[in-house]
């Protein structure tokens, strides 16, 4: 299916039914619900101390900001309205391999899909430290999207892994009810100011909507005040279960999305082969993908045309300077030399090298940085019958000198 769009200010029918269970910052369920700025004051006021040394514990230094490789600069990153959404759904039979995994496990599927989230965002980010907001229920109608921290460092087991994020969730949870600026505090961190900033606590976030689960009157409100880069939403409620990947497209491409998706599925499908691998043992690019990025982004052999077999490199370059002496050669640095530049230019020095005693079978050092001289300098070599012996200024003298007399370079 096509990534559909979705105006953020004005959210769809779909979107606002998926996300209205969500109810989290400081006035939403508050003012939705009509309660007075007094029911408010007596709420914080009643703030379990011991809830906010939790977060501080738990965000305690500089909480990483997710590297998400983005299709555009984040400078440009300019409009809140540019969302979309990727549906995609997790076949029938992989999505009752995960249940059945789940309960063999015996901890909730909600979890584990969150876990294997994070660790897509690692293969993605290559950062270990991930935090991604989760929506947690914290009463019989109200969820809130609280900051989970994994620790991935050291490539843990995925089974390892997943202990951590259903401990990190239980806890969060039993310190759930702070508003989000109290949390931001918590981390040392400070509330964004602008038109739609991003979160200041994360840049991905899962949610997982269970068949059955009572709705709140309030759209996401964080999502309104927030951009985030990506949104994993997983539904249940049939065979299939059924994937919505939201994106910041001021960041992405539709198609890196979609791609993110399929990647999202077939690491499901390895982690239900082998839910005890390590996490980079778990596949997460198909068969053919695999084969392209091996053998395809690498296949750099060409034919020679005929006139090539019989030639050397310096009889080439005089081949082409006669067929198109104008054509481009070498650019560097934004400029460059034409076929014809450069053919002359290794002919003059050739000539020069042969009046110093440069003879065919010779061996000419060349040590020069990367330059058209370089390039030139070479061709000139070859040009005089002369072997060149390649010599990096940046190597030690003495082993310069341990080169030259090996290879018997003139002096």
């Amino acid at each position: 299916m096509e990534p559909q769009a979705f105006p953020h200010k004005e959210p769809d029918a779909k979107f606002d039914d998926a996300l209205s269970q969500v109810s989290l910052d400081r006035n939403s369920a508050l003012s939705r619900s009509g309660k007075s700025q007094g029911a408010l004051a007596r709420k914080r006021s009643g703030f379990d101390g011991s809830k906010l040394s939790y977060w501080k514990e738990n965000l305690q230094g500089k909480v990483p900001e997710l590297g998400l490789p983005a299709d555009k600069s984040k400078r440009n990153s300019l409009r809140a309205s540019g969302a979309l959404q990727a549906p995609f759904p997790i076949p029938a039979e992989l999505s009752s391999q995960l249940e059945k995994l789940a309960e063999q496990l015996r901890v909730d599927l909600h979890h584990m899909l969150l876990t294997a989230f994070s660790v897509l965002l690692l293969r993605y980010s290559r950062q270990d430290d991930i935090t991604l907001g989760c929506a947690i229920p914290i009463g019989p109608s109200q969820v809130q999207l609280l900051p989970i921290r994994l620790d991935l460092a050291e490539d843990p087991g995925f089974e390892k892994v997943l202990g951590k994020a259903c401990t990190a969730l239980d806890r969060a949870k039993q310190h759930s009810g702070l508003q989000l600026e109290q949390l931001v505090e918590a981390s040392g961190g400070h509330m964004p100011s602008g038109h739609i900033p991003s979160h200041p606590l994360y840049q991905a976030a899962f949610l997982m909507r269970l068949q059955g689960q009572p709705h709140a009157n309030a759209v996401h409100e964080e999502l309104e005040r927030f951009m985030l880069d990506v949104l994993m939403e997983i539904n249940t409620g049939g065979p299939e279960l059924q994937g919505i990947l939201y994106f910041n497209a001021t960041l992405f491409n539709q198609n890196t999305i979609k791609r993110m998706a399929s990647h999202f599925t077939v690491l499901l499908s390895s982690l239900a082969r082998q839910p005890q691998a390590r996490l980079s043992e778990l596949m997460f690019i198909d068969n053919e993908e695999r084969q392209l990025v091996l053998e395809g982004f690498n296949w750099t052999q060409q034919p020679l045309p005929p006139f090539c077999r019989a030639k050397t490199m310096d009889q080439i370059l005089e081949h082409w300077a006669a067929e198109g002496p104008g054509r481009p050669c070498l650019i560097f640095e934004g400029q460059q030399l034409s076929y014809g530049e450069v053919d002359g230019r290794a002919n003059q020095l050739a000539h020069h090298l042969i009046a110093l005693g440069v003879t065919p079978g010779s061996s000419v050092g060349v040590m020069m940085e990367r330059s058209f001289e370089l390039f030139i300098g070479i061709f000139a070599v070859l040009k005089a019958g002369a072997a060149y012996i390649p010599m990096d200024p940046e190597y030690p003298a003495d082993r310069l000198v341990i080169m030259a007399e090996d290879s018997e370079v003139l002096q």
